[in-house]
């Protein structure tokens, strides 16, 4: 295998057809539970990258640890990577103090990559699950496993300072929980219409947002902002902003109230509406159903995911 960290990730990539943008990963699972797989590590080997999102991550990933044996191991290409090195990249990470869920987020990603390889043509297999998991059993008893919460302490106070369109996309997040990249980029045909917020009485306005690993969810969103939404996309049909150029007037307008953006970043507000969201909720109900329902407004297809929003 020749090239570049990036076009050897590229070709395992096209070539192993491992990347199905798109498909559904729970039908994946249950596919690969239907053929026998027990295991998490099983099913992980007999499924496809589903989601842009992870398809990135793992990428990223993989060139990072390309780079990385060139330049201890002298290797060149991926499938001459050995046990020993992948352990080694992987205890460079415990060593550099990474945070457990990222270890597990690079953990996983190689172990992708030895399926991708391994489904290959004309590639050398590879044998790195064992190394993987030894690395996991260093990393499980050594690294940070805490999850920092990232509310805002006053989110009304930063968002009301924030201005025009960055005023609709803070509206987006902290009220209905949008990531930012799915409330910097919105169509006229998402806007849905009118109705009422079965959860508190009041009138929202329903948006269709297609999230991570294309699932599609319709959020309830502030009326204000739905129709500053109908009027900006009444123009030409779209309501954009630049992403970066709304991360500084968040920080600006963190810091100008006298709150800290980093670490937090614009993540922060989704964790302020799930927590706002989860009281509401289980004011009716219970915590199982009100954690199902704010998981499904957040987009998240796991609720282990959302109480780690839930910490103070």
């Amino acid at each position: 295998m020749r090239g570049s960290p990036v076009n050897q990730m590229k070709y395992i990539f096209d070539a192993s057809g491992i990347v199905q943008i798109g498909t559904s990963r729970h039908k994946e699972k249950d596919a690969a539970r239907a053929a026998g797989a027990r295991t998490a590590e099983l099913i992980a080997k007999r499924t496809a990258i589903t989601g842009i999102s992870t398809h990135r991550a793992y990428f990223k990933r993989g060139v990072e640890l390309m780079r990385f044996c060139r330049s201890v191991y002298k290797v060149r290409s991926f499938d001459k990577i050995q046990p020993e090195h992948v352990q080694g990249f992987l205890e460079n990470k415990i060593r550099c103090d990474v945070s457990y869920r990222t270890f597990q987020q690079y953990a996983a990603a190689l172990g992708k990559i030895e399926t991708a390889i391994n489904r290959t043509p004309n590639a050398e297999p590879v044998q790195w699950s064992a190394s993987i998991k030894t690395a996991r059993s260093v990393a499980r008893d050594t690294l940070d496993k805490t999850i920092h919460p990232r509310a805002y302490e006053r989110p009304d106070e930063i968002t009301r300072q924030l201005t025009g369109d960055f005023q609709i996309v803070g509206a987006l997040q902290h009220r209905a929980g949008l990531r930012v990249s799915e409330a910097a980029h919105i169509k006229s045909d998402q806007l849905k219409g009118v109705t009422e917020d079965p959860a508190n009485g009041e009138r929202v306005g329903r948006v269709a947002i297609k999230g991570k690993g294309g699932l599609v969810r319709v959020v309830l969103v502030p009326l204000d902002a739905y129709q500053r939404l109908e009027q900006r996309t009444a123009e030409n049909g779209i309501f954009k902003i630049e992403p970066n150029q709304y991360r500084a007037a968040l920080k600006e307008a963190a810091e100008s109230c006298g709150q800290t953006y980093d670490r937090r970043s614009t993540h922060g507000l989704r964790w302020n509406f799930a927590q706002e969201r989860m009281s509401t909720y289980s004011q009716a109900m219970s915590y199982e159903e009100a954690l199902l329902r704010t998981s499904h407004d957040l987009g998240h297809k796991r609720p282990s995911i959302t109480e780690h929003y839930l910490r103070r």
